[in-house]
């Protein structure tokens, strides 16, 4: 399957979905999962930091964004991780359905 040209970065960054989910150690999606140990507690932090990074992007500040969009995609992957999700599966089924994707 080839990769769309927007979900490719630079060399050192994640080239690849199928890296997405290795990008998060086990320890620590793992040490995310223990601080609230359950479901429900890891999608109120992840809207918490969904707020953060609201804030970081109306503020202009492009260095807090980054660091807020670390944050969100921790959760999103803790919640995963939670939920027995394979986010690798989750990645190529939406690459694989047109009408999840944005029209040119």
């Amino acid at each position: 399957m080839a990769v769309p040209e927007a979900l490719v970065c630079g060399a050192d960054e994640i080239s690849r979905p199928r890296s997405l989910a290795r990008a998060a150690s086990a320890d620590a999606v793992g040490a995310h999962a223990t601080a609230w140990g359950r479901a429900g507690g890891a999608v109120q932090a992840a809207l918490s930091e969904v707020g953060e990074l609201s804030a970081a992007i109306a503020s202009g500040d492009k260095q807090n964004a980054k660091e807020e969009l670390g944050d969100v995609l921790m959760w999103l992957l803790t919640l995963a991780n939670l939920l027995n999700v394979d986010m690798e599966d989750v990645i190529k089924e939406y690459l694989n359905n047109p009408r999840k994707l944005p029209s040119k």
